[in-house]
């Protein structure tokens, strides 16, 4: 790339908003929220004010064919280009630079008063409310043609801090690379390598972008599908139709297959796509209870459905069965909890098979019993969850009171957080009980029929609606709820209850799969099995992690000298056997799989980095590989019944405390953007921010840190913010926890530190969670002291 094109310059902030107002400076229509909401845009304009970097942004000088792509947004008041307008795009930094932009402008969007951020003169930082240009100024009045007139009405001190802050705007340097004379396919490759070792480019964007045409707007065309979708089913993911073309096309969806897709690829099969599409989603609502796309357990799982109608238009008996023993197989066993894109070419290719009339087996084992049913809640959101929400649904649930269909439409799936509303055992009724909100205790019930429930012992309103409803005993099991005599119902002891329900939809899993393999069965009938599942899965989230950290020639620099040595030897001895092999061990990931069971921990302590939020702690590293690796070696020479019990415990912990840790359930990229601006985490953050003007807060990789300040190993908080809420992992003990909503998970891998797991879904409990909190604060702060 010559020099020329692409160059580095320094802007102030006036340049960015004259452009923007002229329409010089634009936002392509792929872009995603233009503008970011009140709390995100306070915390940049304090790191401007402190100046703090707030990184590069990176402009593309767009040749005039590609003037008729930009976002127009009425709200910004931006004056229309012509097609002679040179258009400078915004590629990277459209967010900050447009929610500057709103500020300094005092704009409203989408109900929002960028107006009401203002300037504390007294503390000297940002904050989201009115202002009374005495202490709170506006942003935009600093910069308004009335600054002058609020400045001498100001203190003399505040009068220095007034200037300061429009010094402090005026002479920001933004740092702005610019490319030019080049197409989207160029700037796209040119966007990706700047940013190799930073920020993870949003796939789908990237997609948009490679396929961008005059007739053929690829995010449009998925708007006019998804308002088919939309009020029966809910809106798709846009991940959901580029990973179906992928699939179709390319046989694979990995990001590099789904950046090679053109133009013409989603051109020349979007119709016959769209009609596999219906034809999927139709499927799946009829024959495997996904009334709602919020409750499908993996959205990786609909792509390749569409792939087998592509190309099959129909489905006969056998392939449908099939289908869905592979649907209830994947959900049950978490397959794409990990490696999704991957797995899905796996999958694929068994796909192929069906598709050419072989005959397949879905080798995925399950990891399901009494215990796992009776610990997934209601309210956490997970794939399990889901999994049995589309069981239950599938069932087609008639009401207790009349055996009328019961109509599962969004309302139904909405009210999933607050579940007293499908209580089978009333919350009041229950009170003090653990577990209330076992997925044992839920099923669907009508609102008006929850109000007739209230506070009612199961046993009287069941034995009400029994006299008026000759069906009775069918409605019931079409909720997989034991009517019979001996049924727990009838006496109201909820403990046996959650043991039958237990075991009638256990019953109802395998009538779909067959016989079940649950992990402690494998274990006797099959440890080996489980082990190399274990390491498999090992093996790909080293190389997921490095291949993303470091790129594809991560091998030579990133693995331990030894390890390569070793690897290297093995390598050679299979080669003289197998010399047709040679170019697959030039794959990093293929050499990984030469590597020794110990082997994996040196790579995982050499790039600790990026490893640390996944494992937590380097101790637990060393001592759960030790003992896998001598639970391996034991296994190797006796079988189980005959193993020392102290070497088998430790063996099986390891394997749960690995497999915890690999199957953690990171959400994806846009998920977690999503989640950013979350009413309930921001009230969290700004109450647990009152505690103490000591506490830091740290992002991480996969979680936030709450810490002391400038003190190493201070954690007291470790937060995840999920779909519909927040996982914080709680460093301290003996928590006064009446309404015990704490979990002690330090056998269990998990990002961070902390031994107590609180899930926190309502800002009802946002009180009783800071308590904790406090607690948790205060234990951490008091040791520190103590060693200092």
């Amino acid at each position: 790339m010559e020099a020329k094109h692409i160059k580095v310059e320094t802007w102030p902030l006036s340049d960015l908003i004259v452009d923007i107002g002229r329409g010089k400076l634009r936002i392509p229509q792929f872009q995603r929220d233009f503008v970011w909401e009140k709390p995100r845009v306070t915390k940049l304009l304090d790191s401007m004010y402190k100046d703090f970097p707030i990184g590069s942004f990176f402009f593309w000088i767009a040749p005039k064919e590609y003037n008729i792509f930009y976002r127009d947004i009425p709200e910004l008041d931006i004056k229309h280009s012509d097609n002679d307008t040179e258009v400078t795009f915004i590629l990277d930094g459209q967010q900050r630079i447009t929610s500057l932009y709103a500020t300094l402008k005092g704009l409203t969007i989408r109900k929002t008063n960028y107006y009401d951020i203002c300037f504390d003169l007294d503390k000297e930082l940002f904050v989201a409310r009115k202002g009374d240009h005495l202490r709170y100024i506006p942003f935009a009045d600093f910069f308004g043609n009335n600054h002058l007139e609020i400045y001498n009405s100001l203190t003399d001190e505040r009068k220095t801090i007034f200037q300061k802050c429009r010094d402090k705007f005026n002479n920001y340097p933004f740092s702005i690379i610019i490319v030019k004379d080049k197409n989207i396919e160029q700037v796209c490759e040119i966007f990706e390598r700047l940013n190799q070792s930073g920020k993870k480019l949003d796939l789908f964007d990237l997609v948009v972008a490679n396929t961008w045409d005059k007739e053929f707007k690829l995010k449009d065309e998925i708007d006019d599908l998804n308002k088919i979708f939309l009020t029966n089913f809910g809106k798709l993911k846009n991940e959901i139709f580029v990973q179906s073309i992928s699939l179709i096309k390319k046989k694979q969806c990995n990001r590099a297959y789904q950046l090679k897709l053109t133009k013409e690829d989603f051109i020349n099969t979007w119709k016959e796509f769209s009609e596999a599409l219906k034809k999927t989603i139709d499927f799946i609502k009829n024959n495997l209870g996904v009334k709602r796309f919020e409750i499908i357990p993996y959205p990786s799982l609909i792509p390749l459905i569409v792939y087998f109608y592509y190309n099959s238009k129909t489905l006969n008996n056998h392939q449908r069965q099939k289908i869905e023993e592979w649907f209830w197989k994947c959900s049950f066993s978490e397959r794409y909890s990990s490696s999704t894109l991957t797995r899905m070419g796996e999958d694929r290719n068994l796909f192929d098979k069906l598709l050419n009339g072989e005959e397949i087996t879905i080798p995925y084992p399950l990891n399901i019993g009494q215990d796992k049913l009776k610990k997934t809640n209601i309210t956490s959101r997970s794939a399990l969850r889901n999994t049995l929400l589309c069981l239950l649904a599938k069932k087609n649930p008639m009401s207790f009171k009349d055996n009328s269909p019961i109509i599962l439409d969004k309302d139904y799936f909405s009210t999933l957080s607050s579940p007293e509303k499908h209580h089978i055992f009333p919350k009041k009724f229950l009170e003090k009980t653990k577990e209330i909100n076992s997925i044992l205790n839920f099923c669907f019930i009508p609102s008006s029929l929850n109000k007739e429930i209230s506070k009612k012992k199961p046993s009287d309103y069941f034995t009400e609606y029994k006299k008026n409803n000759p069906k009775f005993g069918d409605s019931l099991k079409t909720h997989l709820i034991n009517p019979e005599e001996g049924s727990a119902i009838w006496i109201n002891n909820y403990d046996s209850f959650l043991v039958q329900r237990g075991e009638t939809i256990l019953n109802e899993i395998k009538n779909l799969v067959g016989d079940l393999t649950i992990l402690e069965k494998e274990f006797e009938e099959n440890p080996k099995k489980i082990l190399e599942v274990i390491e498999n899965q090992i093996r790909e989230k080293i190389h997921t992690n490095l291949y993303e950290s470091y790129g594809e020639n991560y091998w030579e620099e990133f693995i331990p000298q030894d390890v390569k040595e070793n690897v290297q030897n093995r390598v050679k001895d299979t080669l003289k056997r197998q010399p047709f092999l040679k170019e697959e061990y030039e794959q990093p990931q293929n050499k990984l799989s030469k590597c020794d069971l110990m082997d994996y921990p040196k790579i995982i302590l050499k790039n600790w980095k990026i490893f640390e939020d996944i494992f937590g702690s380097k101790e637990e590293i060393n001592k759960h590989f030790k003992n896998l690796n001598e639970f391996r070696k034991a296994i190797a020479h006796s079988n189980l019944k005959k193993m020392n019990s102290i070497t088998r415990k430790e063996g099986e912990i390891a394997v749960e405390w690995l497999s915890q840790a690999l199957k953690y359930d990171e959400l994806p990229e846009e998920i977690q953007e999503e989640n950013e601006d979350n009413e309930l985490f921001e009230r969290l953050k700004e109450k647990i921010k009152t505690l103490g003007e000591d506490i830091s807060i740290e992002p991480k990789a996969y979680y936030t840190a709450f810490k002391l300040k400038d003190i190493k190993k201070s954690n007291f908080i470790a937060l995840k913010i999920r779909r519909d809420e927040l996982v914080l992992y709680l460093k301290g003990e003996n928590f006064k926890d009446p309404k015990e909503m704490l979990r002690d998970v330090s056998d269990v891998g998990h990002h961070g530190t902390g031994r107590y797991q609180l899930k926190l879904v309502s800002i009802s409990d946002l009180d009783y969670a800071i308590e904790l909190i406090t607690s948790a604060y205060n234990q951490i702060k008091d040791k520190k002291m103590k060693k200092s």
